[in-house]
Formats: structure tokens, sequence, C-alpha cells
């Protein structure tokens, strides 16, 4: 057990003494923000930032260390123990200060730091008591009875002190705990004395209801009085100790189980924050980059617990291996581990080493793993895993008891409100999806009381998220963190419900046992119901209930027995809370679209590609499509009604026409096959096209962030003017009819705090038009409303309108069409037979679809086929020859053999280049070779034969060459400035050997500034 060295000369020795002097006075004036935030700024930038940082640092130890020891002395109760845990709060400040969010208190973030560490160290001790008594026994009776553990009173309040919201907590922390006045706390605080005072009242309020609920009375709030100060020689210590965390160049060092004890909270938080956004690690990696203590004691014993329990590395091809632990890290033999994948589970038993190997196949995309052993639990999800291997799996006891409530918005207990778990994680096993038959297996759901009141049980230290199920009411995500005993009050609103049947088209008939869906096409932040299923009854009935006020589509998705049956979603429907829509879905044979997916620069099939389709099935509005992979052949299929359909390749970012058709489905005909071209671009993730991306619907996240901190309040205004408004309107096209399934949202061309606060925010009109868009500010605002195959329009909207009427023209998105045609434009008969026309698809190395730009900023709108551009006749195809320059660095440098074969004196090349560079310079070279081996070259030097392909009009002049064709791009459609376009140029080279055959040509490109391209190439004899 280390003690606090007692050093005479207090903060810092001399050199201290001497800052305290000189700057007491400025640090005493600052806010705890802002001395973290100083001590941040200066603890690595040299020794006078050094000194900077420790007079900061031992700032806050003055104000808050008293509080830290206090709490670590009434948890712990022997006074060198308590001084151990509030040593590691301090290093735990010191490596985590950035972290604390922004309007959180640092007293209350102390106390809750040091809250765990004390309850941590005294669960160990227990423990370590516990093994001792044990020993004794065995050894015989003890002379002596031993100590009665140090009283539990104290740190029960505080663990309901720490379940406090942040505002209360902060200020029951620095009144209570601390004994700060009104005036010093508000000032800390930054908030007016009255809304201090509010938040004390309502705190102790909530305190004293928790401890009541603990049978624990009212004397336990009698904790007005100061904290004792901190002994100066601990003082000391803990700004040397945090000075070693920050890298000061201090040499003193922490000891042992102050470091341990650190180390452990650091994880804690560290694995608390990977939690929240869904993504696990190895526990080793984490350790390391957790806490580095081995540079301040104790490295070593933390280093050995970690390697202790890490699995040792294996490669095992054959499938996904995996190791089950125990608590202490030993495999556990004789084990079954449950693959669950859609309709292929499968069991697979440990060996005596704790090792199992699943194959591949079995886990597939999507499935996740199971090991239960009496009441203990242990999962992992591979696909989010990454490469480990093992993959290890520990078992967690389900003993965790949660408890919580549930009231409606007039503060009224509601009964009979189901809560099932949706996702949990944990730090070594992982985040496991919503499995709603497995997790109330595993999970029993329960259920409200009269008084609202539920509990249920939780696997050790994990994170759950919950959700409140009721066909009447819907309520935002339930969190419990690994920490939490307690689950937050939850407010319920009432809910809407759709109501329906499915029949069959041919026969009229009901169809039961129908899987119908509901999708939200606004974005509510604050529900997570975003969603519903239901499945038909033998009259075909179904009901969707418990869905937020908004904006649906009802889809169709699968029948029992009929794999290609397909509807038309009802689209654009409006829920209203506490009522029922009605939605009718006609069940037809789908119409087959098929397909293949070929690499787009090999030509071959690519197996295992997934593809998506949206259309009337799956509007896209609905933010769900039909997707599957292809087979061994590249090839698949999909069963739509008639319509309008995309077909795309799900995968990487870009934005490419190759990989996605849109295609019209005729009620009756063949549907001709498709073609997909793919450019693989790094692992196959499902990704939207950028028809998708426009449309702005985001869509909920599989494991739900935890709900975002209360905003701190301000003092109450008697009349105060609501900050937002709800505005509503309705959406006509130019005729005045209504408009269903358009998107509105606010752009990030609004003022930052607006855009904001608004981000991902949407609201949708219905079949009437009509729309509701909560929580806008009230100010002028620009507004966007867009469609998914329409080009979105900004309207304004004045700072006191709450009701508008709107007109939006449907303009087609570039982005959403294919190829033109190609149509030849008739040549005249004098010039028919004396061009030839230069295939370059053979050697093209880029679409015009697709490039030079990519992303919509390409040639798609230039017309294939035969047209006239500048003074002669091109052939256009689908691809150009692009060489490298500083945008595209990647592509060649040259392209050679582009096969000619016949002779001419003029040749005319229509071509042009990406990016800019110096006028005169040489950007490329065209090499003509002759049949009989001989060549001549054609420079290309820039702003006489060619200049950038992106202008504004008029563009600047050109010396030599002309401008052949001029004409947009998906980019240039979307400027607010007008007058930006896209050219190409028309260079005419006079051949001195008209006599020769021209055999082939060469491209070379010339230096790095441009990217040039040849679009076409025509020859024209005499």
């Amino acid at each position: 057990m280390s003690r606090t060295p007692e050093v005479g000369t207090g903060m810092g020795g001399w050199s201290g003494s001497l800052r305290s002097l000189f700057g007491a006075g400025t640090l005493a004036g600052l806010s705890d923000g802002q001395l973290v935030e100083r001590y941040l700024l200066s603890r690595d930038g040299g020794e006078s930032s050094a000194i900077e940082a420790e007079a900061a640092f031992a700032a806050i130890v003055d104000r808050h260390g008293s509080m830290v020891l206090n709490v670590c002395r009434t948890i712990l109760g022997d006074r060198h123990d308590a001084e151990d845990a509030c040593q590691a709060t301090f290093l735990v400040l010191a490596s985590r200060a950035g972290s604390i969010r922004r309007g959180e208190s640092v007293a209350s973030w102390l106390h809750g730091v040091a809250r765990r560490i004390a309850s941590r160290a005294r669960r160990d001790l227990a423990r370590r008591r516990e093994q001792e008594r044990r020993r004794l026994e065995r050894i015989g009776p003890p002379d002596e009875p031993t100590a009665p553990p140090p009283s539990d009173l104290f740190p029960e309040l505080y663990e309901e002190l720490d379940r406090l919201p942040e505002p209360f907590r902060a200020a029951v922390v620095l009144c209570d705990l601390e004994g700060h006045p009104y005036d010093r706390a508000a000032g800390l605080l930054g908030c007016p004395i009255g809304t201090l005072q509010s938040r004390l009242a309502r705190g102790r309020d909530r305190l004293r209801k928790r401890l009541e609920r603990r049978g624990l009375g009212p004397a336990m709030l009698a904790i007005g009085s100061a904290p004792p100060p901190i002994p100066r020689a601990l003082a000391s210590a803990l700004v040397r100790g945090a000075l070693s965390i920050g890298g000061s160049g201090a040499t003193a060092a922490a000891p042992a189980v102050v470091a341990a004890m650190a180390g452990a909270e650091l994880r804690r938080q560290i694995m608390r924050r990977i939690a929240t956004v869904g993504m696990m690690f190895l526990t080793a990696g984490l350790t390391t980059a957790a806490v580095g203590l081995g540079s301040i004691g104790g490295g070593e014993e933390v280093g050995q617990a970690t390697r202790k329990s890490s699995p040792t590395p294996r490669n095992d091809p054959a499938g996904v291996r995996i190791l089950v632990v125990d608590l202490d890290g030993k495999p556990v033999a004789g084990i079954a581990v449950e693959v669950h994948q859609g309709d292929r589970p499968g069991s697979f038993a440990t060996d005596a080493d704790g090792h199992a190997t699943i194959p591949r196949a079995v886990v597939g995309e999507h499935g996740f793993l199971i090991a239960r052993r009496g009441n203990s639990l242990a999962w992992a999800w591979p696909q989010h895993r990454g490469k480990v291997d093992p993959l290890p799996m520990q078992l967690m006891p389900i003993d965790r008891r949660l408890e919580g409530e549930i009231f409606d918005w007039a503060k009224r207990p509601l009964a009979g409100i189901r809560v099932r778990a949706y996702a949990f994680s944990h730090r070594d096993n992982g985040t496991l999806p919503d499995a709603p038959e497995l997790f109330e297996a595993i999970l029993p759901p329960a259920v409200t009381d009269a008084d609202g009141h539920y509990s249920m049980r939780a696997p050790r230290d994990s994170f759950v998220t919950y959700r409140a199920l009721h066909p009447r009411y819907v309520g935002p995500w339930i969190v419990a963190r690994p920490d939490s005993r307690d689950l937050a009050t939850t407010t319920l609103e009432p809910a809407g419900g759709i109501a329906g049947r499915v029949t069959d088209a041919a026969t009229g008939r009901p169809i039961a046992g129908a899987s119908v869906g509901a999708g939200l096409i606004e974005h509510h932040p604050r529900f997570f119901g975003c969603n519903g299923e239901a499945t038909t009854n033998d009259q075909g009935r179904f009901f969707v209930g418990g869905l937020p006020p908004g904006v649906y589509n009802v889809m169709l998705r699968q029948v029992p027995g009929r794999p290609h049956a397909a509807a038309a979603a009802v689209e654009c429907l409006r829920v209203r809370p506490g009522a029922d829509t009605e939605a009718d879905l006609v069940a037809i044979e789908g119409r087959p679209i098929r397909g293949v997916v070929l690499d787009r620069d090999t030509g071959k099939p690519v197996p295992g590609t997934l593809v998506g389709c949206y259309g009337p099935a799956r509007p896209l509005s609905s933010g769900e499509v039909g997707e599957q992979r292809t087979d061994d052949q590249g090839q698949f299929a999909f069963y739509v009604p008639p319509g309008e359909q995309h077909i795309y390749c799900m995968y990487g970012y870009g934005n490419s026409r190759l990989d996605h058709k849109v295609i019209l489905v005729p009620e009756q005909g063949k549907v001709e096959p498709i073609r997909l071209l793919l450019r693989p671009q790094g692992p196959m993730t499902p990704q939207p096209p950028a028809a998708v991306a426009k449309a702005a619907v985001p869509q909920p996240a599989p494991a739900p962030a935890p709900p975002v901190a209360p905003k701190a309040e301000v003092a109450p205004n008697p009349n105060p003017a609501p900050e937002t408004r709800t505005v509503t309107g309705h959406v006509r096209d130019p005729h005045g009819r209504p408009l269903g399934g358009i998107h509105l949202w606010v752009p990030p061309e609004n003022p930052g705090p607006i855009a904001e606060r608004l981000q991902g925010v949407t609201a949708s009109t219905d079949r009437d038009g009509l729309f509701i868009f909560p929580g806008l500010p009230r100010e002028p605002i620009e507004i966007r409303m867009g469609h998914a195959s329409d080009r979105n329009m900004p309207v304004n909207l004045p700072a006191d309108r709450e009701s508008v009427e709107w007109t939006f023209t449907p303009i087609p998105d570039p982005s959403n069409s294919g190829p033109p045609k190609a149509v030849d434009e008739p040549i005249p008969p004098t010039l028919r037979n004396r061009l030839t026309f230069v295939d370059l698809d053979p050697l093209g190395n880029d679409f015009l679809a697709d490039g030079p730009g990519g992303n919509g900023n390409d040639l798609n709108c230039l017309p294939r086929g035969i047209h006239k551009m500048g003074d002669t006749f091109f052939r256009i195809g689908e691809k150009m020859v692009h060489l490298k320059g500083r945008e595209r660095p990647e592509l060649p440098a040259s392209v050679k053999g582009i096969t000619v074969g016949a002779r001419g004196r003029v040749l005319h090349f229509l071509h042009s280049t990406q990016g800019g560079t110096e006028d005169g310079k040489i950007v490329a070279v065209y090499v003509i070779h002759y049949a009989d081996g001989t060549h001549e070259q054609a420079p290309v030097v820039y702003a006489r034969d060619v200049t950038n392909w992106m202008h504004r009009d008029p563009g600047r002049p050109i010396s030599r060459a002309i401008p052949a064709w001029t004409g947009p791009t998906d980019m240039t459609e979307r400027q607010s400035r007008p007058g930006l376009m896209v050219r190409l140029f028309e260079m005419s080279w006079t051949n001195p050997h008209p006599e020769k055959a021209i055999a082939s040509l060469d491209f070379l490109s010339k230096g790095n500034e441009c990217d040039p391209f040849l679009v076409a190439l025509t020859l024209e004899q005499d």
C-alpha cells in the first residue's frame, strides 16, 4: 500500500510558491472550464508552458481536492486508501481533461470519477479480505475478530448523487459537498443565482426521493458544510502526478496501486466511449492506448493482467475461430456456441482449450454468436470485430438489476408498457444488433406496473439500449450505461398506427401470413420508432402501432410460399397521434428484371456484388431497398411491379452512371437484361447511389447513440417568447396539384448555428401535399425542397411565417439519367466517303458517362453517334482516352497503338484538358505512325490547341483550335451562378505525308499540370 510523501515546500517547492504569489489573483478569477483549457494548452509547450500548466492544475486541486478526498474517505474508510484513490482521480483528470463535455461541471465530473474509483477499490479490498478470511479458516480459527467494514450509508448517497442529471448534480456537488456559497457556485457554473437555486432545490428533492426509495432517511442530506482542506503534501503529489501524465518533464512517478486504479478507470471511460459509437476493439490494444501508465508506475502490473486475458493469435483460414473464457480469463470447455444467421442456425462446442472453429459459410455476412452457461452470457458479431484470431467471447453474469419509470406527457404513470432490449454491447464481447426473439429469450422483457415502474436484469458492465413498446405510445431510447443502476425516467407521447389489408390481385382473396413494413420518410431524432412491421392474420388484416406522428410508406416485404410476389407501396401516408390510418396492399406476381455486373476494366463478371433495387415496391423515400448478391456468373434478378426502377451496385462512395441503371418496367412485354459496369473501390460496403444521398433522409443506426446531456437551464421568463416555430404548409406542382413525397430540409448554406442545430432533421409532404416542419428558428431561413428523381429547389422562409404555400417545379436530376442513345446526324454526300472515323473504344480507359471529372462532372450530356462539331463530323462512342495529370495521377501517361488504317490529308482531334497551366506550354503530343515505319508528331500547346474544359461564358480565347462543343455537367447544373459550362476543342493537324497510310496513333501526356483527354478522332481525305 502506498503512502503520500510529506513534502515541506507544498505546491511544487520554491518555484510553486513564487508562482502562487504572482498568479493566484489571475487564476482565481477563471472558471473551471478555463482552467482545464489552460492546462491542456500549456502542458506540452516547453518550460514556460509547463509552469502555466502546473499553476492551472494546482488551482483545480485547490478548488476540488477536498471534495474528492472526502468522497474517497467516506467510501473507503481508511485514510491511506482514500489518498491513493484521490491521486488516481486526479491522474484520470490529467489524462482525460479534454473529454469533459462542454457545459459539464468539472466538480461533478471529478465526483463521479472519485466515486467509481473508490467503489472499485472498496470491492477489491472486500474481495481480498474475504480471500484472506477463507485462507485463515483453512489454517484455523482466528485469534481476534476482524474489524467490521466501514459504514455503507454515505456511499449510497454518492451513488444516487451520480445518477442525477448534470445540471442538478453540479449544483449539489458545489453547494452541498464543497460548501460554496450561492454566488460563488453560480459563478463557477456560469448561470444566474436564481437558476442555481432552482437546480439545487430540484436536485435535493430528487436525491431525497431516491434515497427514501432505498430506505434511507433525510438525515443523509445533512452535507452542507465544507469538507476539511486537503493536506498540502497530498496536493503537491496530485500536481506532480498530473505533470508526469502531461509530459512536462517531471520525474515524479505515481505508485503502482495508484496507477492501477487510474488505469482501470481510464479503460472504463474509453470502453464506454467506444460502446457509444458501436465500435469494439481488442482489450489489449485499448489498455495500451488508454493508460500509458507504465512510465508513472504500475505499468508492469497492468500489462501482465492484460497479457493474461488476451488470446494467443492463430491463423485458421477454414473459418472463424473463437475462444470462450470466464470472468477470470480462463478457457471454458464444452460450452455450446450458437450461430444465428437467418434460417441457418448452428451450434459448435468448444474444445478443452475453450476454442471452436465455425465455418465462414455458416457465419455468413450478418451472423452473430451466442454462448450461454447458466445465468452467464457471451456474444460476438464477427463482422464488427475485424480480423481477430481467435475471436474472444467472455461469459458475463446477467446479474445487474436495472430499474426505471415510464410516464405520459402529463406526468402520469403508464402501466402495461413493455420494455425490451434492442441492442447491447460490452468492451470484450462487442455489439449485437436487434434480434427480438433471441433477446427476449436471453434478457426477458419487463412490463410496467401501476406506478409506471419496471425492473430487469442485464449483463454485468454492458451497454444496453431498450425500447418501450406499446401500440398507442412512443418515446426515446432508454439507455443503460455500463455503470448504470437506475434508468432515466422516460416520457412517452401519443402514437398513431397504420391498419390495412393485403389481398391477391388475381383472386381478390386475403393473404394470410404476409409481412408488411411501415417506414417513416421524415427524420425524428427524438424517437426510436421510425419503422414498424406486422404480419397479416387469416383475414389478411394487419396493424402497425406505436408509430410517431409523421409521413410513412407502407410496403409488402414477403408472402410465404410466393418468393416472386410484389406490390406497389402505399406512399406518403400521414400518421397522426391517437389515430389509425388505412392502407391496403394488392399483391401481384412481380415482373423479372435480370442483369449482370461486369468489371468495367476487364469486362469479366463480378460475383458476390451487392445490387440494390428501388422503385414502386421500395420507394426511395422510405430508405428501404431490395438487395441481393450476384451469383458466380455475376448475374442477379429482381421481381418488381411495373414502373420506374433504379438498379445499382451498392458499393463505395462513387457516383457513377455505369453502375446505376434507370429502367421503366411495363405491365406487359419483355424487360431487356441490363448491364452494370463496376469499378471495385475497396470493400463491398452497401451504399446508396447519388439519388439516395440527395434525398437527405437519415436512417436510424443499428445501435443508437445515448441521449444528449440536458442543456443548461436559464432563469425563467414570466412571458417567454418561443424560440422555435412549427411551420405547416402545402407543396403543389405548377398546375396546383398536391405533391406527395417532397422532402424539405435545412441546407448547410444557412448560418452555422441554424444548420448545425437542424442537421439531419427533415419533413415530407403527404398525399395532400401537406408538410409539418417543427423546430425551425424564428429568423429568416432557407429551405430546400426535392424529390428523389428531381433536382432540389431552394425557397426562403420569412422570420414571421408559420404557414406557407409553395410550388415545386419538377426538373429531372441529370445524375439519374443514363447516357443518351446514339443518333447519327446525316453527313452531306460530298463528305460521306472522305471521312474515316477512328474507334477509340478498344483502347479507351475512361467512360464519357463517368469522366473526366467523375461524381457527375462528366461528359454524359455529349451526344453519342455521328455529329458535326466545329468544322467537321465526329463519331462519339462510349469511351475516351484519358491521360494522367494533377487531377488524376493514377491514369497512364500514354496510350499507344490507336488503330487508324487509312490515308488522309487532315487529322481532326476532338479533345480538351482537365486543369490548366501556363500559356504556350506543351501538355500532350500525338505521335502519328505510318505504315512504312516512319512517324510524325503533333504537339498540343496550352492556350493554342486546348485549354481547361471548365469555363464560364464566354470563356478565355484560344489562338488556333476552335470550340467544337459546349454543354453542361451535373456539377455545372447545380451551380447557383449561371454560365458555368464545359467545352471540347477541335484541333486540325495537316498531314505532311498524305500519300502514306497512317497505321496507328499514340497519345502522350507531357508534364503533370493538366489531364489531357481525347474524345473523338476523324481522318479527312482529299
